[in-house]
């Protein structure tokens, strides 16, 4: 299961895009992380999780009689697990929905190739981080206090959580200014059609009256 503490964090900046910034494929995106927090909701042994676990089971039995409610739950489920995917749709969207498609594919690309590629190296290596030498003696007091203090077990979980958010914008920033740069590289100049003289009028000349002799 993803990191609840990254699902929210992403659901808020992908509502915040499809309602600030037009960008309309990211409700499917936010749909899908939410999703996501929900599912670790149901989860926690607590009264919260038990809550949620009845108030689901209640909604799935409801949706057995409802045909619609049955297909939106089907719809939210795959959202979940294709978050990745829609940012792609989300992208393709953009594209078409820009006057400009040749800079928009080319910086669509960099940013979400970039933030993909990072993403992948932190969920291989990120939990590797705090056994290095240099962090080893500030993540077991970390870890120590956590388990010590109650109410605060869930400190290395929004570390994990804020650490994988901050590298996968980090990642999306930086590739959507090389792919902005290289846009700019790469799109033709305008050049200025001629000026067709022979289509010029030519300006009116004021002729002097004629003089009548009488």
């Amino acid at each position: 299961m993803s990191n609840p503490i990254s699902s929210i964090i992403f659901c808020a900046r992908n509502i915040d895009k499809a309602e600030n910034q037009g960008k309309t494929g990211r409700w499917a995106v936010a749909v899908g992380q939410g999703k996501k927090v929900a599912d670790y909701v149901t989860t926690l042994d607590n009264e919260i999780g038990k809550t949620s676990r009845t108030a689901v089971d209640a909604l799935k039995t409801f949706a057995k009689s409802e045909k619609l409610l049955a297909y939106a739950g089907k719809a939210v489920d795959i959202a979940s697990k294709n978050v990745n995917p829609l940012i792609c749709v989300s992208s393709v969207i953009d594209v078409v929905n820009s006057d400009d498609k040749q800079s928009a594919i080319i910086t669509n690309t960099a940013a979400l190739g970039s933030m993909f590629a990072v993403e992948k190296v932190m969920k291989d290596h990120l939990d590797d981080i705090p056994k290095l030498e240099c962090f080893k003696d500030f993540s077991e007091k970390i870890l120590k206090y956590s388990k010590e203090t109650p109410h605060m077990k869930g400190i290395p979980a929004i570390i994990h959580g804020v650490a994988f958010v901050a590298g996968s914008v980090l990642a999306y920033s930086i590739g959507e200014k090389l792919g902005k740069s290289v846009a700019k590289q790469v799109k033709p100049e305008e050049v200025e059609e001629p000026v067709n003289l022979k289509n010029v009028a030519e300006p009116v000349q004021n002729k002097a009256p004629q003089e009548f002799v009488a």
